[in-house]
């Protein structure tokens, strides 16, 4: 492969063929019936999409780094782990709405220890 560009090739069932794609070339993909032979396929696409940027006079990514994908990973990661957390807390929160209407400890915002405690 000429290009620098990172690149995914993964099979598809749905088309029985692989497919592989530039993820810093928006739509620049190709597909084949070996591995091999979709990259050789990517290597031409990829040539045949920067020359009709050029064409179109638009900007040509450069191909990400290592660091560029650790930073995207780890972003990615953050992202998740917040999205995760703000819907396991609704979640719960949710939970403790519906309980509250059959237990009156909660229902009056009491400490369920604090109940007890008198028994």
């Amino acid at each position: 492969m000429n290009h620098k560009y990172s690149f995914h090739c993964v099979w598809s069932k749905e088309d029985g063929a692989y497919i592989a794609c530039v993820p810093e070339l928006p739509g620049c993909k190709a597909d084949g019936a070996t591995p091999e032979e979709t990259v050789k396929a990517l290597d031409v696409v990829i040539g045949e999409w920067i020359e009709a940027a050029k064409e179109m006079g638009r900007k040509i990514p450069q191909p990400l780094s290592t660091a560029d994908y650790e930073a995207m990973a780890k972003k990615f990661r953050d992202e998740l782990a917040e999205h995760v957390r703000r819907e396991v807390e609704s979640a719960v929160q949710r939970v403790i709405k519906d309980i509250s209407h059959f237990n009156p400890v909660i229902a009056r915002g009491q400490d369920p220890a604090d109940y007890w405690k008198d028994c």
